[in-house]
């Protein structure tokens, strides 16, 4: 056998042969998932760069901003936390985004040492464009391997783990 693991199966299959006590059913799964994951990022984050010069980050951003309502804006430290950049990383996304007049910086009426980032329209426009195309692309990726009532079957489990997993509130951590 290879020392080269280029599958996820081939990882698993390894750990099976050379360390049985470090191979489970569960362990399994979380390669799997991890692998996916990796998979499907990778490829979004090629197309986003590619067709619409965008990081994952400011992708990150303007769809976030985009899923509020109107006027479609957050503080910094709120998009920070939403989209789990880094201060220095949320500060540089910011900036780039600025510049490309894909979001505005205003200064808080009621506190002028409190800053809120808003979505321009042209923010709006390019969010807009870049989800479905993204959606899309994920849609192509899952239908290699699932037809789609495996798809809703897998997005349900998925909803039901997660559901167990993750804080119904901040104080659940």
């Amino acid at each position: 056998m290879t020392d080269k693991i280029n599958t996820a199966e081939d990882l698993i299959e390894r750990k099976k042969v050379n360390w049985p006590a470090g191979s489970s059913p569960i362990g399994g799964l979380v390669i799997r998932l991890f692998r996916i994951r990796d998979i499907i990022y990778e490829n979004s984050r090629i197309k986003v760069k590619r067709e619409f010069d965008l990081t994952p980050a400011e992708f990150e951003v303007i769809a976030t901003l985009r899923t509020l309502e109107p006027p479609f804006k957050l503080t910094p430290t709120e998009l920070r936390e939403a989209t789990l950049i880094t201060p220095g990383g949320i500060t540089k996304v910011l900036n780039n985004l600025e510049t490309r007049n894909l979001i505005s910086r205003h200064k808080s009426a009621n506190d002028k040492r409190s800053m809120s980032v808003k979505l321009t329209k042209k923010g709006i426009t390019l969010a807009e464009k870049v989800l479905p195309a993204v959606l899309e692309d994920y849609g192509q990726q899952l239908s290699k391997g699932l037809n789609k009532k495996q798809i809703d079957e897998t997005a349900i489990l998925l909803k039901s783990l997660l559901r167990a997993l993750e804080p119904y509130d901040g104080n659940n951590k």
